[in-house]
């Protein structure tokens, strides 16, 4: 396991950008980093699956992203106890060793999910 400073960038209509210790776990392909929110929110990306999930103690959510065909996702709101399927349609996933570059479209809407590599700590 390696840790690196990232900086993440989450575009939709408002655009949000953070820089984060994010942990790097090879073994199991996946990137690991809990955001600075009031929430403490969980955020693991399996980059070999291309799955990110997403967990505090209002929501879970996991997307599911395949350039192939839309995917069908799960949202649950905790403290409601209630669960929602969302469509979403991946347009593009670029990877290389130092970022993951994910745009897609969720209930119409385009968003863009990345993580960039900027420095190892």
């Amino acid at each position: 396991m390696k840790e690196y400073m990232c900086l993440i960038t989450i575009n939709s209509e408002d655009k949000n950008e953070f820089s984060i210790k994010v942990v790097d776990n090879y073994n199991e392909k996946n990137l690991y980093y809990v955001e600075k929110d009031d929430l403490r929110t969980v955020n693991i990306y399996d980059y070999k699956n291309n799955i990110l999930k997403r967990d505090n103690d209002d929501i879970y959510l996991e997307l599911k992203f395949d350039i192939n065909k839309p995917t069908k996702n799960k949202l649950v709101l905790k403290r409601e106890n209630k669960e929602f399927i969302l469509d979403i349609e991946t347009k593009e996933i670029i990877q290389d060793q130092n970022s993951i570059k994910i745009n897609y479209s969720l209930n119409d809407q385009d968003y863009l999910y990345k993580i960039e590599k900027k420095e190892e700590c």
